[in-house]
């Protein structure tokens, strides 16, 4: 008797716990959102060649920030994606196939593999992550169009 008693008490503790956490008006009200107006907004600081005409803007709201991925697509279906700002990973699992200094002073990595290509680095905060994704070109391809964008310096 004293198992199917305690087995009793068990269940009846175990319904009121549930039934508790069911109670409306208990947790507190949520924290106010700052409006997205208030915060800044990190725009790609380059732009591809006038061959590539601007396709679609994609916005993504960060704590302190806004982060923004622009994506350009020219006449042969080649396309380049500009970021700035938007948190995670570029080119995650690419090989590396390098390092190229950035126009504004950085260094980036150059990841990718046959027409897939990333170039990847660090900005000031809070538009840290700094991308260029490009589909449909080859490595010297990929880098040719990012010297006329002004990414990186023409090599000499």
């Amino acid at each position: 008797m004293r198992t199917a008693s305690r087995v009793g008490v068990a269940v009846v503790v175990g319904v009121g716990v549930v039934a508790a956490s069911c109670t409306r008006g208990t947790a507190p009200a949520p924290a106010p959102t700052r409006p997205t107006a208030a915060l800044p907004t990190c725009q790609p600081e380059f732009r591809p060649p006038s061959a590539f005409g601007a396709r679609s803007t994609f916005t993504v709201r960060e704590p302190d920030h806004v982060g923004e991925r622009v994506a350009y697509l020219d006449a042969r279906g080649r396309r380049l994606v500009f970021a700035s700002g938007v948190t995670g990973e570029f080119g995650e699992g690419e090989p590396v196939a390098g390092t190229l200094s950035v126009t504004t002073g950085q260094r980036a990595r150059l990841l990718g593999r046959g027409s897939t290509w990333f170039l990847v680095w660090s900005g000031s905060p809070p538009c840290v992550t700094r991308a260029v994704i490009g589909n449909g070109l080859g490595q010297a391809g990929f880098v040719r169009v990012l010297q006329r964008s002004g990414v990186v310096a023409p090599t000499s």
